[in-house]
Parts: structure tokens; C-alpha cells; sequence
């Protein structure tokens, strides 16, 4: 499960920057990448716990966290349906 999410997340990361449609400025590259970085985090910690006490709901509940956050990224990139920022 956890190099499940370390991979969804780095291919949204890979997909959201690679896209024609993003913009990339600053912010739009730091969104990406925290949420690649809270994604993979999530996922590490939450299968560190489960591996170490399979019962504990904590654990689950953290891969479910990183796996969400994974798929948040990659569903809109490959899709091509990147938010581009607003300018004033």
C-alpha cells in the first residue's frame, strides 16, 4: 500500500508539471509538490503503524489519508484539467 501511494503521488507530480495546460509559476510548482510530499508522508507513516500493529485504525486510516491525497493529484493531470492561477 505504501508504494502505492509514494507512486500515485509522484505521478501526479510528474503529470501536473508536465502538462501544457499549468501554469508554472512558483505556487503552482509548491502545491504540487506539498501535496506529493503530504501524500507520500501520510502513506509512510500510516504503513509504518499498520505494519508495526495491524489493529490499530490509526495506520489504516493514514494509507486512506495518502492514498486520497495520490489520487487527488493524479486524476485531474491525467485528465488535463489543471486549475491554471487566476491573474488580477
Amino acid at each position: 500500500m505504501c508504494l502505492l501511494v509514494v507512486l500515485l503521488a509522484l505521478a501526479g507530480l510528474a503529470l501536473s508539471l508536465s502538462s501544457p495546460a499549468a501554469a508554472h509559476d512558483l505556487w503552482s510548482i509548491v502545491n504540487v509538490a506539498l501535496g506529493a510530499a503530504f501524500a507520500i508522508a501520510f502513506g509512510v507513516v500510516g504503513a509504518l503503524i499498520f505494519g508495526g500493529q495491524p489493529r490499530n485504525v490509526i495506520g489504516r486510516l493514514l494509507i486512506v489519508i495518502g492514498l486520497s491525497l495520490g489520487l487527488s493529484s493524479v486524476l485531474p493531470a491525467a485528465s488535463g484539467q489543471v486549475d491554471k492561477p487566476s491573474r488580477p
